[in-house]
């Protein structure tokens, strides 16, 4: 299933079902198996409102805001009812999103492989291909030689409240970051216009320069030329008595 037919499946009737409390159980299994389903926030919050602290909800909450390796955990304690196939699957692949969301670095495989409780490559990249970068819910690239995964972007996941005011924080940072850079690219579009400007004005100042050197240097010429004797004229007035001889 590719990402454009993955955006077509929302979580509204799931939502809606949990409101009128009918079939609440069927319509949450549905929303969390749906592949193009990856923000349970909604859900979360309805199922609250009509009364909460189900088994229901506590696999809504788990999908919203935990890993693949919380369910491990919770399972092993006897906090969460086993997940069904489907489930299981979807809960690994929003795993893989929280991992790769924002990340400017590569994820080893050992790290992603820990998240998703898999120990074995070939099982690990098959998933990242078929279940991950196929569907389109993460793009990046597998490098098996140097067992790395490259993220290049990806669904992102539901942010708890508790972490608000980090995320806060973070897009304030960012935002300082990105004036400091903002006016630090002016000042050098004023630079460069300034230094363009001087360019220009000098260019402008050689040009007039050589044109009045041209001019003075045809002036002077001309002065030259005028100054000098005509000789052919001369040779012409002197020529025909040169060959007569005076009688005594």
């Amino acid at each position: 299933m590719m990402m454009s037919t993955m955006t077509t499946t929302t979580i509204e009737p799931a939502v809606e079902a949990v409101r009128r409390g009918e079939a609440v159980e069927e319509a949450v299994r549905d929303a969390l198996e749906a592949p193009g389903i990856v923000h349970y926030g909604r859900l979360l919050t309805a199922m609250r409102e009509t009364g909460g602290g189900s088994d229901a909800e506590k696999k809504v909450e788990m999908f919203a805001y935990g890993t693949y390796g919380d369910y491990v955990e919770a399972l092993r304690d006897g906090k969460m009812k086993e997940l069904t196939t489907g489930e299981a699957l979807k809960l690994r692949r929003l795993t893989a999103c929280g991992l790769c969301a924002g990340a400017s670095r590569k994820i080893p495989y050992e790290e992603m492989m820990r998240a998703l409780d898999m120990a074995d490559d070939g099982e690990y990249e098959e998933f990242m291909i078929d279940e991950c970068l196929t569907t389109g819910i993460l793009r990046g690239k597998l490098d098996p030689k140097n067992k790395l995964f490259v993220p290049r972007g990806g669904a992102t996941r539901d942010v708890p409240e508790s972490a608000i005011d980090t995320l806060i924080a973070d897009v304030s940072r960012w935002h300082d970051v990105a004036e400091a850079m903002l006016v630090n690219l002016k000042e050098q579009h004023e630079y460069v216009m300034s230094e363009k400007a001087k360019s220009v004005a000098t260019k402008d100042e050689i040009d007039a320069a050589v044109e009045e050197i041209k001019a003075q240097l045809m002036k002077a010429t001309e002065v030259e030329t005028s100054l000098q004797p005509d000789t052919e004229a001369k040779e012409m007035d002197e020529g025909p008595s040169a060959g007569v001889k005076r009688r005594r």
